[in-house]
């Protein structure tokens, strides 16, 4: 959009703070978001998702999930600009003891070995889908990853790297549909993985995320669903998350919207537009109403 040219400039600061003179809360929010392009927003949410000890991780993961390798070059190099470091340092920076006092409450890192495994999806290079699958490495993958137990797979960053970081996503779909025709009519990996108690949370997350077909679909089938499933979520809880329903419209609504709303009515027999009703109220709702259909917003 011709709007995010200007942004940093003085006529853009001017409008901004205009905005915030006559609105505020969600609408403010998502206004600010919808003028900020894609690759920035991307790189301030995932800034924010793995700086913060109490930040939501799970939006990094979702951003490393569904952004193509280009995307994700563009990312990096948009963080790099924004805070003057790589991205692959920044999530690995380890603050201990007294430190921690004195710097500014986003620059707690993410740890560990979640820490390391989210630094691969991000930071190393995937091959873009378009290849056609090696049959062979599918079914050597499939084997490797039923070789190792639950817990092994989530402590081992090798295995981890070969199976899910290095090569295209519709190479991991290939390997996941594979291992789980050799189970049989055993539970499949995503159920085990859902069943399992003593991973760590974010890691089990990680793996959750990336084993669930409608996530891994992001490549292959149907990221749709997984985008639908998120705004279900974020309206059904007993309080509404209003900062996932604006970062899943506002970063969807030049790529897949119109997928997503059809998604969610064949998966919910409603329409996402009633339950946006339902759950957002005002100018906030008209705005998110326009995003979704722009025919039929504002002007209501």
């Amino acid at each position: 959009m011709f709007i995010s040219k200007v942004i940093g400039s003085p006529t853009f600061q001017n409008l901004i703070a205009d905005i915030e003179e006559e609105t505020g809360g969600f609408f403010l929010e998502m206004v600010v978001a919808l003028f900020k392009p894609a690759h920035v927003l991307d790189t301030l949410q995932l800034y924010k998702s793995i700086s913060n000890r109490y930040g939501d991780h799970s939006v990094a993961v979702e951003i490393a999930c569904t952004r193509s390798a280009r995307q994700l070059k563009v990312i990096r190099e948009q963080y790099q600009q924004d805070f003057k470091k790589t991205l692959e340092k920044d999530i690995n920076v380890k603050v201990r003891g007294e430190i921690k006092d004195q710097i500014s409450r986003y620059n707690l890192k993410v740890e560990g070995i979640f820490g390391r495994m989210l630094s691969l999806l991000l930071c190393k290079p995937r091959e873009e889908d378009g290849k056609r699958l090696d049959d062979d490495l599918v079914n050597r993958h499939a084997n490797l990853l039923l070789s190792q137990t639950v817990d092994d797979l989530s402590r081992n960053i090798v295995i981890f790297e070969q199976i899910f970081v290095i090569k295209c996503w519709r190479h991991i779909a290939a390997v996941l549909n594979r291992a789980d025709e050799i189970r049989g009519d055993r539970r499949d990996i995503e159920t085990i993985l859902r069943k399992n108690k003593t991973m760590h949370s974010e890691t089990r997350l990680m793996l959750l995320t990336l084993v669930t077909p409608s996530i891994i679909v992001h490549v292959a089938r149907n990221s749709q669903l997984y985008f639908a499933e998120k705004l279900r979520n974020a309206m059904c809880g007993d309080k509404s998350d209003h900062p996932t329903i604006i970062r899943v419209i506002v970063t969807r609504s030049e790529i897949d919207m119109a997928d997503i709303v059809e998604e969610y009515k064949r998966r919910y027999q409603r329409s996402l537009e009633f339950d946006i009703s339902q759950t957002c109220s005002g100018d906030y709702c008209r705005l998110v109403l326009s995003v979704i259909n722009p025919t039929s917003g504002m002007h209501d």
